[in-house]
Order: structure tokens, then C-alpha cells, then sequence
């Protein structure tokens, strides 16, 4: 199971138990995580007869940690409230080395009571939880960040090839990246430069921060589907 089967071997060492399936997972669980790729791994995971929404228990509460369209979270929450299940949205930002710390940042759409009940679970991990309103609210303000990100990034390269051909080369020079970096225009994007090699330590040091405080059989984890795979 590669990577996905070394996080949820983790999180069962340390304070869970198991899942063959996602409606086994959700029948177990008053709190269900989410955060897999995109929209279609969210509703291939909680729809049908194996689905998280099949399983799920009335008042329990599935967290959806992906980044993905709003209109994927209304639709869930409208087929989960059938159900007596209430849906939030909680798209996160800060990357591995955040999630690994415990420090990422959690923005949060949904009912305001539910997202109170979740949040001494998000905060094993998170080092801000934002409540922004009614479901849909976290993801629009996650892909706003993503917009401002992008923009940054595309400005970054291109201050940075302007500055190559003025002569400076910011990326070679110990000198002269400092000064693009440290001063009061500097930009996320040129903190993260691309000749670092690539770590993704995230998934199993979150595991290792446990929900469940330490206490054997309150997680659970599903490491068969698509859905227990690390961005």
C-alpha cells in the first residue's frame, strides 16, 4: 500500500484500529476526516452502498480537509442532513512541514455549533481553526488563497528572470536572493525554492499528533481505498 499503508500502520500503533472499508470506517467514527485529492475521490468515497454515508451514524460529522468546489460540499451536506449526519468544510493550508508541526491552519464552512465540536480535534493540528460561515465558506476562501498563491508565485519568476537578465542572478548569488527574500516585499513563493529536495512528511507525523490523546481504539483509518492516499 506504499505510503498509504505506512500512515495508517502509524496512526494504529499509536491509537487506532483499523478499516477494511469506508462504511465500515464511518460506522465506527463520530468524527470523519477527509482529505484526499479532489472532488471525485470526496464523492467516490462517500456515496454508494460502501460509501462513508451508507455507514455513518446519526450526529456524526464528516469533515471534508480536501481542497475541492464548493458546490461539492453543499451537495454532500444536503444528502448527509438526510441522514441525520451533518457535513462542514475545512479545506488546510500550511503544507507537510505545517501539518508534521501541528501548526496548520483549518478555514471552516458549516454550521457554527458542529464546528465548535470539531475543533479541539482539528487544533492536534492545526495552530488556527477559522470559522467563515455556512458550508462552501471554507472552500471558497481556500481557492482565494490558492488565486493569491498563484499570482505570488508567477511574480516571483518573473522578478526573478527580470533580475537574471539585469545581470543579477538572485537563485546563484548568496547575495543578492537575501535581498529579494528578507526585505518588505518578500512573498511565500521564494521561501520554497524548487532545488530543495522533495519531502512529504506530513501524513505520518499528523498521524503521530492523535486525535484520540493517546487512547487505543478511538481512530480509525481505511487504507484500501483511494481515499487514505497523501497529497
Amino acid at each position: 500500500m506504499g505510503a498509504q499503508g505506512d500512515v495508517a500502520r502509524t496512526v494504529c500503533r499509536h491509537c487506532g484500529q483499523g478499516c477494511r472499508s469506508p462504511v465500515e470506517l464511518a460506522a465506527a467514527s463520530d468524527l470523519i476526516c477527509l482529505c484526499v485529492v479532489g472532488d471525485a475521490d470526496v464523492e467516490e468515497l462517500a456515496h454508494g452502498d460502501n460509501g462513508l454515508l451508507a455507514g455513518a451514524k446519526p450526529n456524526s460529522v464528516i469533515a471534508v480537509h480536501s481542497t475541492v468546489h464548493p458546490n461539492t460540499c453543499r451537495e454532500l451536506a444536503k444528502k448527509a442532513a438526510a441522514r441525520g449526519v451533518s457535513v462542514i468544510d475545512a479545506p488546510v493550508s500550511g503544507g507537510g512541514d505545517a501539518a508534521a508541526e501541528g501548526r496548520l491552519l483549518v478555514m471552516v464552512g458549516g454550521d457554527r455549533d458542529v464546528v465548535e465540536q470539531c475543533r479541539p480535534v482539528f487544533e492536534t493540528y492545526a495552530a488556527a481553526v477559522v470559522h467563515l460561515g455556512d458550508v462552501g465558506s471554507g472552500q471558497t476562501t481556500k481557492l482565494l488563497n490558492n488565486l493569491l498563491f498563484t499570482a505570488n508565485l508567477a511574480t516571483a519568476a518573473t522578478t526573478l528572470a527580470l533580475g537574471q537578465a539585469l545581470g543579477v542572478s538572485p537563485m546563484a548569488s548568496p547575495r543578492s536572493f537575501p535581498v529579494v527574500a528578507e526585505t518588505v516585499s518578500r512573498s511565500a513563493p521564494l521561501g520554497v525554492p524548487g532545488s530543495r529536495p522533495a519531502r512529504r512528511p506530513g501524513g505520518r507525523a499528523a498521524a503521530e499528533r492523535c486525535p484520540a490523546g493517546g487512547r487505543p481504539g478511538r481512530t480509525s483509518v481505511c487504507p484500501t481505498r483511494r481515499g487514505a492516499r497523501r497529497r
